[in-house]
């Protein structure tokens, strides 16, 4: 892959110079529209409606990527959670304990916790170590679509395990951020406890709140500017804040309705598969309750991934003047305008 342009400064601007460029996609010729895109040929700030669209055009166009890609990851890490499931449940599905009750009491009082703890433990080690993973492979065939190239899976996948040190520490850094951003809300709910106020209480639902919600739009850039930029955790996370500061409010309604109906397509077209899957029981219910949550991750991740990806690219023509960069970059005798977009 030629080289992303280089991440702006603290404040969100590009560098000065020409050494600021966005290469051209491979295969992208001249007055080509972006594939995923919803600009209908040129580069533009997006609405609501804009980013929605082009989430699920992007789904559509290159639901085989997405599915070759993610799969590789999300069917091994599902089949892992199902069979911790269905340890804990000792195979049992709802079927059974609505015949039972007693059944299910049954298993959890016999069951060998000393067993189940470092089931568990690997588990959420997997989810913590293949979530970024998955994310930056999801955002790494939507950049590709909306700027015009064919993403494809091997290289997507290729592309995103040289970018996955600085994509699990961008998320480890998120973690601690949001950690430190919600002590001040757990202090009020401490000393609202101890002073049995309620108007402190109150403040402190309202601050932790607020502060979950600048989370998500502060922070909801962070994996599209280090695939895009190939930047590490901290400026990943410095350049996602200055270009989610300013348009706050438009990404935190954008980034929650995204996240809604992707979670809501997931889920309606998943249950086909994990609520079986759930009333069986059984090796057949933990293979059911598997294929349901891969169909899930296979639609919400993409999407929530390309909603992000899109508000990415819409803060940077905004605010860095990445259409018309892009423009120049079509106009004959442009020597950047055969630059590559590959792996």
């Amino acid at each position: 892959m030629s080289d992303w342009p280089p991440p702006g400064d603290e404040e969100g601007r590009p560098p000065a110079g020409p050494s600021w460029s966005t290469p051209a996609p491979q295969g992208r010729q001249s007055g080509d529209a972006p594939p995923g895109s919803p600009l209908h040929g040129r580069l533009q700030p997006m609405n609501v409606g804009d980013v929605l669209d082009g989430m699920f055009r992007l789904l559509v166009r290159h639901w085989r990527t997405y599915v070759l890609a993610l799969g590789v990851v999300l069917v091994p890490l599902n089949l892992l959670s199902s069979f911790t499931n269905y340890r804990v449940t000792g195979g049992l599905g709802l079927l059974d304990t609505l015949r039972d009750p007693s059944a299910g009491q049954a298993v959890l009082s016999s069951g060998d916790v000393a067993q189940l703890v470092p089931l568990f433990g690997v588990t959420a080690l997997a989810s913590l170590l293949v979530t970024p993973f998955i994310n930056g492979v999801a955002t790494r065939i939507a950049a590709e679509g909306y700027l015009g190239a064919k993403p494809e899976p091997g290289e997507s996948l290729r592309y995103t395990a040289g970018r996955y040190l600085s994509l699990l520490g961008t998320t480890l850094l998120l973690i601690l951020t949001a950690i430190a951003m919600v002590i001040p809300a757990f202090v009020l709910f401490i000393v609202a406890a101890t002073a049995e106020s309620a108007a402190v209480a109150v403040l402190a639902v309202v601050v932790f709140l607020f502060t979950v919600l600048a989370m998500v739009s502060l922070f909801a850039l962070a994996y599209p500017v280090v695939m895009v930029e190939r930047a590490g955790p901290a400026t990943a996370v410095r350049r996602s804040f200055a270009l989610g500061r300013r348009r706050f409010w438009g990404i935190l309604g954008i980034v929650i309705l995204a996240s809604i109906i992707g979670g809501l397509v997931g889920q309606i077209l998943s249950a086909v598969f994990s609520l079986p899957g759930q009333l069986l029981g059984d090796a057949a219910g933990l293979v059911l309750t598997a294929v349901g949550g891969v169909i899930a991750g296979l639609l919400t991740t993409p999407l929530t991934a390309a909603a992000q990806t899109l508000l990415y690219f819409d803060g940077r023509i905004r605010h860095e003047g990445m259409d018309l960069e892009m423009a120049a970059r079509d106009l004959p005798g442009d020597p950047h305008g055969a630059g590559g977009f590959t792996g």
